[in-house]
């Protein structure tokens, strides 16, 4: 082999290795954005809404309050969620009861989802609101996590900071 070939050979080596680092980086950055805490989805809406410090003390009262509330549903949804698949191991069991309990509850923590944002929107001037209108939707999808209204207070992600989520 010559010199001219062993070269070629250790340059597409070498790019080989910094395209898979580079892939490696964006995949693991891209996953680490979609965990960050609920705090900075806080952060992007006072700042994206422009909250005045009023609006944010209220925002903040606001959010104390429903993370109560969704903290019990949390509570009460993982000790109906471990009777239902506890019933696995009964072999006649119908769970349909403690599904619909389920659903019922699922139901409660969507509106008050539904309530929480609609008392922040309420505290919010015209173009605020407007602002709001066009954010919420990616907000919500951003902070859910997979399949449900956002429950948990670490699973929530805020949009990028450049603007709403994809």
């Amino acid at each position: 082999m010559n010199r001219q070939t062993k070269w070629l050979i250790g340059l597409v080596t070498a790019l080989v290795v910094v395209n898979v680092v580079l892939v490696a980086i964006l995949w693991l950055k891209h996953d680490n954005n979609t965990q960050l805490p609920r705090r900075d989805a806080k952060n992007y809406l006072v700042k994206n809404l422009s909250l005045n410090k009023e609006q944010e003390h209220s925002f903040d009262s606001l959010r104390k309050d429903h993370f109560e509330r969704m903290r019990n549903y949390q509570e009460a949804m993982r000790h109906l969620k471990d009777d239902f698949f506890n019933r696995l191991s009964q072999p006649n069991s119908k769970p349909d009861s403690i599904g619909k309990q389920i659903g019922e509850l699922q139901t409660k923590i969507d509106l008050e989802t539904f309530g929480h944002f609609s008392k922040l929107r309420s505290i919010l001037n015209e173009d605020q609101q407007k602002k709001f209108d066009n954010i919420i939707q990616d907000v919500l999808h951003t902070m859910a996590p997979r399949g449900g209204p956002p429950m948990d207070g670490d699973r929530q992600s805020p949009p990028p900071p450049g603007g709403p989520p994809h």
